[in-house]
């Protein structure tokens, strides 16, 4: 399964695009944490800008059902897409999809056609689909092989030669065989990084984002916000959108959702500053982050109006995102007259574009509350229960155990209450793990009494505290 998706994110070196490259392996990196919804947005946004990879990579996600609901007919629109501008491998998918009736009515004439198509592009696992069913013609697969050999060889040519373009590409190379050939890791590892290294010292701003994208994503050793950072900030010095907006994340304290030793202290002045000047570029994600930091304030001056209007500007570019903080500005009267129904309609359409849990969340508290909605406890669960599903936000965990525990909107249930209180736990949460030590100790939520196991929760209650 991952290494298929890993194929797929093996994005030529000859298209190459760092907006795009950096979406692809945030998609990635999310992947391989098991984080499908955070990859599958990360991937929406590089399709959304236009990059086949992308595109095709989204394909994927929509007919495994990765981060988002199975669909073959959405697969099948975004291949489609990939494939108009030439890529291969989706012109073989599409005629997988009609050879087998997915998303389509079957036709294999059709599916014959796309296949020659993917075979005439370079993609040699067609080849078995056409040459014994279909036709005995010969194949281009050496000219293929061959041409793809040349190619490289004639990067590193350019490359010992100082070509800026040449390096980053072949570094890029390099990158990517990280995941596909990781017997070779340590090689290919300081070649990438080399070879990208050599453009970036050159002033390269592509090349100058890449080495902060690999930094800022472990794929340098243990992640290094610090070093990202500053390689960052020379990309967006000359003007490169997508690390004006890593730099907003970073100094708003939102890179990213893994620990990191190395981290760079918040600054919102600074990330206000570099939030707007990627939003300014057009970025549906970079105008909800200067949304979202303009929401915040932090040591900045809170501005609702101009932040309503950076949102409403991404939402029409239909970032889920923009319209829960849309419904969140409507549910909190922040510089508009609060307005509840207007709220639930914003973070419906989260929902309905990107199945948004948390937007999910904060209808639960609008139904918990009976905001805007009658007062409905079984509903409110309902969607809490979505919110929570395979994260570990522990306070939406604990109020689904205490709902369960106390049965409210629900049966009492111990054994669900115990779950939920695991997952809070597992995030480092102090007060439910003292809830477990006391549940083991007590032999409540219909537990038998285990001193182990108090115990057990006991010392992690320690240790977490030391940490903090």
């Amino acid at each position: 399964m991952k290494s298929t998706f890993v194929r797929i994110a093996a994005v030529s070196a000859l298209s190459f695009s760092w907006p795009a490259l950096a979406d692809l392996y945030a998609g990635l990196a999310a992947f391989n944490h098991q984080d499908y919804k955070a990859a599958f947005k990360e991937i929406e946004s590089a399709a959304r800008s236009g990059n086949p990879t992308a595109q095709k990579g989204l394909g994927y996600f929509f007919d495994q059902g990765f981060g988002t609901t199975k669909s073959y007919t959405q697969a099948l629109a975004w291949y489609r897409k990939a494939a108009a501008q030439g890529d291969g491998d989706a012109m073989e998918k599409i005629g997988n999809y009609y050879a087998q009736g997915l998303g389509v009515k079957q036709d294999m004439p059709t599916a014959v056609d796309w296949m020659r198509r993917a075979m005439e592009a370079g993609t040699t696992s067609a080849y078995p689909f056409i040459l014994p069913r279909f036709t005995n013609e010969p194949t281009s697969k050496k000219r293929f092989d061959d041409t793809v050999a040349i190619t490289l060889e004639g990067f590193r040519r350019k490359a010992e030669q100082g070509n800026t373009i040449a390096q980053v590409n072949l570094g890029y190379m390099y990158m990517i065989s990280l995941s596909t050939t990781p017997e070779n890791t340590t090689e290919n590892k300081a070649q990438a990084v080399g070879w990208i290294r050599k453009a970036a010292d050159k002033g390269h701003a592509g090349a100058q984002g890449i080495l902060g994208l690999m930094y800022a994503r472990e794929m340098i050793g243990e992640r290094d916000q610090v070093q990202a950072a500053r390689w960052y900030e020379l990309a967006a010095n000359q003007g490169h959108a997508d690390a004006q907006y890593q730099l907003a994340l970073i100094y708003s304290g939102s890179d990213w959702k893994y620990s990191v030793e190395k981290s760079v202290p918040i600054d919102m002045v600074k990330a206000r500053e570099w939030a707007a000047k990627a939003a300014r570029h057009g970025s549906s994600r970079a105008q909800t982050a200067y949304g979202a930091i303009l929401l915040k304030g932090g040591n900045t001056t809170k501005d609702y109006a101009e932040a309503l209007s950076w949102l409403r500007k991404s939402a029409q570019q239909a970032d889920p995102e923009a319209f829960v903080l849309i419904g969140d500005i409507y549910a909190a009267g922040a510089g508009v007259d609060k307005n509840y129904p207007q709220a639930i309609t914003w973070y419906r359409k989260a929902i309905d574009s990107a199945d948004s849990q948390v937007a999910y969340g904060r209808l639960g508290n609008m139904y918990e509350e009976g905001l805007g909605v009658p007062l409905d406890k079984t509903q409110a669960l309902q969607f809490y229960e979505k919110a929570a599903y395979n994260t570990l936000d522990a306070q939406l965990h604990i109020k689904l155990a205490r709902m369960y525990e106390d049965g409210i909107g629900t049966p009492m249930d111990g054994s669900k209450a115990m779950q939920h209180y695991g997952s809070a736990a597992l995030s480092g949460n102090i007060e439910s793990m003292k809830k477990l030590q006391d549940v083991w100790e007590k032999g409540l939520l219909g537990q038998k009494v285990n001193l182990e196991k108090a115990k057990f929760w006991k010392e992690r209650i320690g240790k977490e505290g030391l940490l903090k």
